[in-house]
């Protein structure tokens, strides 16, 4: 029997007004670069998630709010250089971010969940879904062109959650990461494991 694994595809986009984090590059889920220790004490208010790094004195701790999301982030480099709270809109889509520590608003970023059809599940299909976006001046998506197909209702929900995206893309301003004119087409994995 198979089940899903990861249905959950997260869209990240420049903010023109903010700025990028420093640590907006680093693989904290690499397990061989980080450690990685949750913590359900009362210490700590909650959940909290801490990567620690294996090779230097680099430390990421997560901490998460009543609903699961991340509230606040800090970094620690020996000590803490950039705290950042996450403010959430949109039903969770929107989500910006304000470096406490720094007194900055950084990149915002849209989350997009893409959820795996029951009939493909049951189906047991399995593949990828290439999409090719249409950038403005300002590099925000303005149209989609889905390049295959999988069948199984897995389209629909592409078309669906593309569309929501490019919507809130235009009403919050924001630009699409990748724009340059060698742009691959954005590449969405449906994937069941054992």
């Amino acid at each position: 029997m198979k089940f899903l694994v990861f249905s959950m595809l997260l869209f990240c986009f420049n903010l023109l007004s903010g700025q990028s984090s420093k640590y907006d590059s680093v693989n904290f889920f690499n397990q061989d670069a980080f450690s990685i220790r949750l913590d359900h004490s009362i210490r700590s208010k909650g959940v909290s998630q801490e990567f620690i790094s294996r090779n230097s004195d680099l430390r990421k701790i997560q901490f998460f709010d009543s609903k699961g999301r991340v509230a606040r982030e800090e970094f620690y480099e020996n000590e803490l250089t950039e705290e950042i709270v996450f403010s959430y809109f949109e039903k969770d889509q929107v989500i910006k971010r304000y470096d406490v520590l720094n007194k900055l608003e950084l990149s915002c970023r849209l989350s997009v969940h893409f959820n795996y059809p029951p009939l493909a599940r049951e189906s047991e299909i399995e593949g990828e879904i290439l999409v090719e976006f249409t950038l403005n001046d300002a590099c925000i998506p303005t149209h989609f062109k889905v390049l295959n197909s999988l069948g199984y209702e897995i389209d629909k929900e592409v078309n669906t959650k593309v569309k929501r995206m490019i919507d809130l893309s235009k009403k919050y301003n924001l630009p699409y990461i990748d724009c340059g004119e060698d742009r691959k087409p954005l590449k969405i994995i449906f994937s069941l494991n054992e």
